[in-house]
């Protein structure tokens, strides 16, 4: 009875380790001014809203408060194809870690974002923007190179 119950108890303790990822493997990743931004995992995800749907890339800088932000929104009805962000529901948002915020509906910002694969529970593409600052719109960011892979919540 003792070699079942450890077994049982092993088996309970080894198998949170053995179980797939709840983030399914959720990438985003660009190039913002020349420095590498990457999320794998939880910070890597997309979420439906009423009429469009946002795809986020969050990552912790040094394990505090600060954090990078990027996120991207698009029409629940879009399909695989490429949009430019011009509008107030086709558009990119960046916070850096000091909270300075840039989008590319201010100033002259500009950008496409590429939808490979959509369905229910993921959204797979690639993208590029450059947006300016709300404060100051002579500021702003190069956003690059950008990928994301990403499960929906």
């Amino acid at each position: 009875m003792k070699k079942v119950l450890f077994l049982l108890l092993a088996l309970t303790l080894l198998a949170p380790s053995c179980k797939k990822s709840d983030d399914g493997g959720s990438s985003f990743s660009c190039n913002i001014d020349g420095t590498d931004f990457k999320v794998e995992g939880l910070g890597a995800y997309a979420f439906n809203f009423s009429s469009y749907f946002t795809i986020y890339g969050v990552a912790d800088i040094n394990g505090n408060s600060s954090v990078n932000l990027m996120y991207m929104s698009l029409p629940l009805t879009a399909t695989p194809g490429t949009y430019k962000m011009d509008s107030s529901d086709r558009n990119g948002y960046y916070i850096d870690p000091s909270g300075g915020t840039y989008s590319t509906l201010w100033g002259q910002g500009t950008g496409t974002i590429t939808i490979d694969e959509i369905d229910d529970t993921h959204v797979k593409g690639s993208f590029e923007f450059t947006p300016y600052n709300s404060d100051d719109e002579t500021k702003k960011k190069t956003i690059t190179g950008g990928k994301f892979d990403v499960l929906f919540r």
